[in-house]
């Protein structure tokens, strides 16, 4: 593919010319590298490592089939001359990546509702749903809300590769079963099954039975509908619909296994995650509050602390908290548990609690700080102090929009040494079981366990 002639310079071929990239000198061996472009015909030819190109974009001579033919390396007029081929290295860019594998569909689960979904997908490819006509970018790792049909998936072409061949997927309407409630049609693949629920809610559980695949959808009757997704390696997606006149609703996402450390995200159209912090877990799964409709993933995000080891008393409680990155570590990965919490601490605590975004301020703690002023929770002074308890307590009851309270405030040992603006607050937190007063400062191991609760 490059020539050396008897010019004293080493030529390159380019189409049906030949051009003169470098002088060259004898009994020199010289390092030539060729990346050819498959869908271009082109190729480029490097010297010597050298990062610039010694011919950039030059056509092959000829082509023909699925083959580059007709070039040649050579040495003309220099009896004496040689090549070393181990040293001539060749890269060829253009190819084709291999076809997606992993792909799984969930049908429609209820007529017209066009809620197909296909997993599997990732960000590299592309889809189509008119056999090729038109390709759509993967924003995510699911595709959802399809309506029957056939559907197409390939990676797309990159500067490194051509696209791939498509896999080719079916969504299905949907078959109303013909048994009775809680049975299973003959010769069926799935497995349905519809209970009601203490709450009048319906659910309808099918399990696909090539796949494994398990699809739960509740419908309460106001509108609001949960479709539940878990694949045989326990990836649990939900599809979250809220109807017209719904601001929010309690979510509970069916999950098995779950733990402290399990938390729920919220998905979003570019690709991107957030958590949502106030997800709780109940004996049915992960609960937290839907405010419209959104597409969530349950996830073991277990954070882990060198100086909380697993049998520490309040291990539970600091992983439960930091799963959700309401707390975050004091650097060098340790949590440092029994340090005093400062106010500007339980600020930012708060804040994340509340999805505001804490990161970018003059000072770690200034947009939590800003949001407390501005929310009402608190004056916003003294952030570096330690913060105690019954100061944590007012700042939690007035986040709490300070519920009416009953109770004479003698419900523990020290109460008596509360203060008169904590009285109210302190009633609260002790009939709702958060703590018992306190006037003490206050360590982050407790503000960690208040989480938990």
């Amino acid at each position: 593919m490059v020539t050396a002639f008897d010019t004293g310079k080493i030529m390159v071929q380019n189409g049906g010319s030949k051009k003169s990239v470098l002088n060259y000198g004898l009994n020199t061996w010289y390092k030539i590298k060729m990346v050819a472009n498959w869908d271009a015909k082109t190729y480029t030819v490097y010297i010597n490592d050298d990062p610039v190109p010694a011919a950039t974009d030059f056509v092959f001579r000829h082509t023909g089939g699925s083959k580059l033919t007709g070039q040649r390396f050579g040495i003309d007029g220099y009896a004496n001359a040689s090549i070393d081929f181990d040293d001539f290295k060749v890269m060829v860019t253009g190819g084709a990546k291999a076809a997606p594998e992993g792909l799984g569909t969930s049908n429609e689960t209820a007529a017209g509702a066009n809620d197909g979904i296909i997993t599997g997908v990732n960000t590299a490819m592309e889809w189509s749903s008119d056999n090729g006509g038109t390709w759509f970018n993967v924003e995510g790792d699911i595709l959802s809300n399809l309506s029957p049909g056939t559907y197409w998936i390939r990676y797309r072409k990159t500067d490194d590769y051509k696209a791939s061949s498509h896999v080719e997927l079916t969504i299905k309407g949907y078959d109303q079963p013909t048994s009775p409630v809680g049975g299973e049609s003959s010769g069926s693949t799935n497995a349905s099954t519809t209970v009601k629920n203490e709450d009048g809610s319906t659910t309808t559980i099918v399990t696909d039975k090539a796949t494994g695949t398990v699809t739960e959808t509740t419908a309460w009757p106001n509108g609001v509908k949960v479709e539940t997704i878990t694949t045989p390696l326990g990836e649990v997606t939900a599809n979250v619909h809220l109807p017209e006149g719904v601001a929010d609703a309690r979510i509970t996402i069916p999950a098995k296994n779950a733990s402290a450390s399990t938390v729920a995200y919220t998905v979003r159209e570019d690709g991107s995650r957030k958590i949502i912090g106030d997800s709780v877990l109940t004996k049915d799964g992960v609960s937290f509050i839907a405010k419209g409709d959104m597409t969530v993933k349950l996830i073991d995000n277990k954070i882990t602390f060198k100086d909380v080891p697993d049998s520490y008393w309040a291990a539970e409680a600091i992983t439960f908290a930091a799963s959700r990155e309401l707390f975050l570590g004091t650097g060098q990965g340790v949590f440092i548990p029994g340090e005093s919490m400062s106010r500007a601490m339980f600020f930012t605590v708060l804040a994340r609690l509340d999805d505001v975004e804490t990161e970018g301020g003059a000072n770690w703690y200034t947009k939590a700080q800003n949001w407390a002023v501005t929310a009402g929770i608190s004056d916003g002074s003294a952030p570096d102090a330690a913060i105690t308890r019954e100061q944590l307590i007012a700042l939690l009851y007035r986040y709490a929009g300070q519920p009416a309270t009953s109770g004479n405030g003698k419900s523990f040992a020290d109460s008596g040494e509360v203060s008169v603006w904590a009285k109210e607050a302190m009633n609260w937190a002790v009939a709702q079981g958060i703590m018992n007063g306190s006037r003490g400062t206050f360590w982050r191991l407790q503000a960690a366990s208040l989480e938990l609760k």
